[in-house]
């Protein structure tokens, strides 16, 4: 089982997300926007079902 250790060092080598990056920052804002809408979505679809 000591094969599967964590080794620090081998994964936090550059690996880590820039987020100066333009790139990084579009891409984050485009998931929280998916999310949104699909959070949105998902409250109407309930609030349909809702009998008063």
């Amino acid at each position: 089982m000591s094969n599967l250790k964590y080794k620090e060092d081998e994964y936090s080598s550059g690996n880590e997300l820039d987020f100066e990056s333009q790139d990084v920052r579009e891409f984050l804002d485009h998931i929280a926007r998916v999310l949104a809408r699909k959070y949105v979505d998902c409250m109407k679809s309930a609030a349909s079902k809702v009998e008063v």
